[in-house]
């Protein structure tokens, strides 16, 4: 097989000695994200910090970052299938969506759990521009979870339907205190539940959904009521909104 080098955000490669070093171990397809110093380290440095607690849906880079041509590289696999904003959705595989949907909501919340962490990208983006797909041999991903106000720790299960759902592009993300930060949790998550509607897809207690991180903002909701989140995406019936009612 021949493998080859995606180039990403048109930042031109040349196949030279250099590029040749770096990425000579690597027998897989595979793109080179590029940037200033800080901005790439800040990017690793999260990822590293996620994928300690977080199994799935955080992505391999294949080592630390490389210097080349004056700038940083981290060097991750190309998934072929893209993003979840450029699939093609339709009613024959609305499910795998579903699953994809909870498995980042999860993993949004979890990371918030145990890093005060807020995925964050551009306004004027999709949030599901940013996040991948890749097929996965498991069949369900398990998610741990310690309420600080309960004394076991919960096990949610959520089947896959073969495909996993990676988080990209985390320069515009940010850490805050779990307590002062909360509402920036929950605007974050609506900003993802309302993201929704850039895939032409609405669900059946889409309302109910929304008012209720609403609420969570209004009050300053502890993120522990996440999980009451959970159960009403797991619950949600999914329709395009071009379907007739």
């Amino acid at each position: 097989m021949i493998y080859k080098l995606f180039y990403l955000k048109d930042f031109e490669y040349d196949y030279d000695d250099e590029l040749k070093s770096i990425i000579k171990d690597i027998n897989e397809n595979i793109v080179m994200k590029t940037g200033p110093v800080d901005t790439i380290k800040y990017e690793w440095n999260i990822i590293k910090n996620l994928k300690k607690y977080i199994s799935n849906g955080i992505p391999k880079y294949y080592g630390s970052p490389k210097k080349y041509k004056n700038k940083m590289v981290l060097i991750l696999p190309f998934y072929q299938y893209n993003s979840i904003y450029k699939a093609v959705w339709a009613s024959d595989n609305i499910e795998i969506l579903k699953s994809l949907i909870n498995q980042v909501f999860m993993n949004l919340f979890l990371s918030f759990h145990y890093f005060g962490f807020i995925y964050n990208i551009n306004d004027d983006e999709s949030i599901f521009n940013k996040i991948l797909i890749d097929e996965t041999d498991e069949t369900t991903f398990k998610y741990n979870y310690q309420s600080p106000y309960e004394s076991s720790r919960r096990t949610f299960m959520l089947e896959t339907n073969g495909y996993q759902s990676i988080l990209t592009d985390f320069e515009n993300s940010y850490f805050v205190h779990k307590k002062d930060g909360v509402i920036k949790y929950w605007e974050s998550i609506y900003r993802f539940i309302n993201d929704l509607g850039d895939l032409n897809i609405t669900m059946n207690n889409i309302n109910q959904i929304k008012n209720f991180i609403k609420t969570q903002i209004e009050i300053k909701g502890d993120y522990d009521n996440s999980i009451k989140l959970y159960y009403l995406l797991l619950l949600s019936k999914y329709k395009f909104v071009f379907e007739d009612t």
